[in-house]
C-alpha cells in the first residue's frame, strides 16, 4: 500500500519479538504488529528515529570549538546532540516559507531539500515529523525523523538512509534467512 520494497526496502530479519511486540526489520523501516489497535490497523511503522539519538551525555556543557581541526570528533558529536534540541523562542516564531517549515508537534524545522522530500513523500504519514534539525558529518548533511533519516550531498541530493539496517547492526540482530522447506 505504501510502495513496498521501493519505500521500505526488503525484509532483513525474520519476525522477532521485541518489548512484548512482534516486529520485522526492513532496510529502511521496522514494522510492528499491533493486533489490539482500536482502529484495526494491525501493522504500524516503528518510530525508530529516536533510537538513532547519540547516547553521549555530558555532565556539564562542554566548551566546543565549531571550527578548525576536529581530531577527536567531539565537535561533531556536540553538533549532532545540539541538533536534537528543540527549536524555541524567536527561531520557532519565524514564519513558514517555501524553503522552511516549523513543525510544532516536535518543535523542529524542516528545510530546503529535506522539506521538499518530506512533503513529496507524504509528510508525517510516511517519515513522521522531524526529531532533529539538520546536522553535518564530514560532507554529508543529515536530518532524523520519527521513522527515518535523510541525508544530503551535493553529488547525490536527498536520499533515505537505511535506518532498519543501521539498527539491526547496532542491536546485533540475526539476519540469516530461514531455510526453505523441501
Amino acid at each position: 500500500e505504501w510502495g513496498g520494497a521501493a519505500a521500505f526496502g526488503n525484509p532483513i530479519t525474520q519476525e522477532i519479538e521485541e518489548n512484548d511486540r512482534i516486529v520485522q526489520y526492513y532496510e529502511y523501516a521496522r514494522f510492528e504488529y499491533v493486533p489490539d489497535d482500536p482502529n484495526g490497523q494491525v501493522v504500524h511503522f516503528g518510530t525508530i528515529g529516536k533510537e538513532l539519538k547519540p547516547t553521549t551525555v555530558f555532565r556539564s556543557k562542554p566548551f566546543v570549538a565549531t571550527q578548525g581541526n576536529d581530531n577527536d570528533g567531539l565537535t561533531r558529536i556536540a553538533d549532532e546532540l545540539r541538533a536534537w534540541a528543540a527549536v524555541s523562542g524567536s527561531e520557532a516564531r519565524i514564519p513558514d516559507s517555501p524553503t522552511r517549515r516549523y513543525i510544532a508537534e516536535t518543535q523542529h524545522t524542516v528545510q530546503n531539500g529535506f522539506k521538499d522530500y518530506w512533503e513529496a513523500t507524504g509528510e508525517a504519514s510516511y517519515l513522521g515529523n522531524p526529531f532533529t534539525e539538520e546536522f553535518q558529518r564530514d560532507d554529508v548533511t543529515y536530518q532524523v525523523f520519527e521513522r527515518g533519516k535523510l541525508s544530503w550531498t551535493s553529488d547525490a541530493g536527498v536520499k533515505m538512509e537505511p535506518v532498519g539496517s543501521i539498527l539491526v547492526k547496532q542491536y546485533g540482530l540475526d539476519t540469516k534467512p530461514l531455510p526453505n522447506a523441501d
